[in-house]
């Protein structure tokens, strides 16, 4: 049998929503299940999830169009991601790994590269682009490892001018959505 939990938030459950306190719930319902569907609303709860093995993990918008049969869903055959970071690993990075292995159940392995990533971004005409640095070494860095995807934690540079012009064209677009 297959379940599906969902706690919807804004409407005044009782539980859910709030750092995993449906976990216990969620928890009950997949003991009964061959494969138990959830979204992050029922299990997260920062650095603690306790999602039983079971437990198809996904985002809201791919749960709505499961519902409305728009999508189907498949076990992954492989989950292995390769996130390749600059040195030192910062503590950030190192959270936001530990989290994707226990909400989403990915096998994420981690390593410094040894040469730095740089990207600094760009604003020409033609749109906004950037430039990378170092992108040769990771590609030959990367190729000795077995994965299914490459991530990649590293700052992107950007020149103050067009951060501003951003942040600029940022307030724009708002205040012309505020007067509508």
């Amino acid at each position: 049998m297959i379940s599906i939990f969902i706690v919807p938030t804004g409407i005044g459950c009782s539980i859910g929503g709030n750092a995993g306190d449906s976990n216990p719930a969620f928890k009950l319902i997949a003991s009964v299940s061959d494969i138990a569907i959830t979204h992050p609303n029922v299990v997260n709860a920062s650095d603690i999830n306790e999602m039983p093995n079971n437990t198809w993990y996904v985002e809201g918008s791919i749960l709505d169009r499961l519902l409305e049969g728009k999508i189907c869903l498949e076990k992954p055959k492989s989950n292995k991601i390769l996130l390749a970071t600059n040195k030192p690993i910062q503590p950030e990075t190192f959270n936001a790994v530990n989290a994707a292995r226990y909400t989403i159940g990915c096998e994420i392995e981690t390593i410094e590269l040894d040469t730095e990533l740089k990207m600094i971004s760009k604003i020409t005409d033609k749109g906004a682009g950037g430039d990378v640095f170092g992108w040769r070494e990771l590609i030959q860095q990367v190729s000795q490892y077995d994965y299914d995807a490459l991530a990649i934690a590293s700052r992107i540079d950007c020149p103050r001018d067009i951060a501003l012009s951003i942040i600029e064209m940022e307030e724009l677009i708002l205040g012309v959505a505020w007067k509508r």
